[in-house]
């Protein structure tokens, strides 16, 4: 998968990286990584992105294509969110795609094109500071949709080196709910931390940060 966008640069604004998102499986946040690196950021008018369709059914893990299939997938990414917190406590969802095209180009080869709606455009383009680059081949090398997140989530701390976060917004942050501290250990942080080691440009290490009763973990450290 990484060899067909090989020197790929994702740039991301830090606000989007932070928000609560509905792209919960691989396939969707290497979808949505993917056409962030296709856009340019500084310009609105590259917002439509289209693929061949081969290179999409390798992007989705597709055997076979159908059309069930391809609507099936244009459904889930049509009704992909992003959610805005609001300071009375409230939030608005954002979708982030408003069209989803899979037609033929003048010499026949079929394409898959989706365009950003407007609303997200804020989030997308047109940022001056706050925000942090990758290469995609990190995320595209990944194999869980908690691995994609956590590399994001901590890559955009790289030059800092460290960073707390709170348990509960980070499992929000991964689209994990663990209740069991040993299975989010286990399941997570340390899955991730294998991962991101083995096969990205960033790893981690991490310890206890702020503790509740019984020693709860409150907040993680992560360096």
């Amino acid at each position: 998968m990484s060899e067909i966008f090989e020197t790929a640069i994702v740039e991301k604004r830090n606000v989007l990286n932070e928000l609560r998102t509905t792209l919960h499986t691989t396939q969707e946040l290497r979808l949505f990584s993917i056409y962030l690196s296709k856009i340019n950021p500084y310009d609105k008018n590259t917002r439509i992105v289209r693929f061949p369709l081969s290179d999409f059914q390798r992007i989705m893990s597709f055997g076979k294509l159908n059309i069930a299939q391809l609507k099936a997938s244009a459904s889930s990414v049509l009704k992909s969110q992003v959610f805005l917190p609001k300071e009375n406590g409230g939030f608005k969802g954002v979708n982030l795609f408003e069209t989803f095209d899979v037609d033929q180009d003048s010499s026949g080869n079929w394409y898959v094109e989706i365009n950003a709606t407007n609303a997200a455009l804020p989030l997308m383009f047109d940022f001056k500071d706050r925000y942090f680059k990758y290469e995609l081949w990190n995320a595209l090398r990944l194999k869980a949709p908690s691995q994609i997140r956590m590399y994001e989530i901590l890559k955009q701390y790289e030059t800092i080196g460290k960073r707390e976060i709170e348990v509960k917004k980070l499992q929000e942050l991964l689209g994990v709910n663990y209740t069991r501290w040993d299975r989010f250990k286990a399941k997570v942080l340390d899955s991730c931390q294998q991962a991101l080691k083995e096969t990205t440009d960033i790893y981690y290490t991490y310890e206890r940060g702020k503790t509740g009763t019984g020693g709860k973990w409150l907040t993680i450290i992560f360096y």
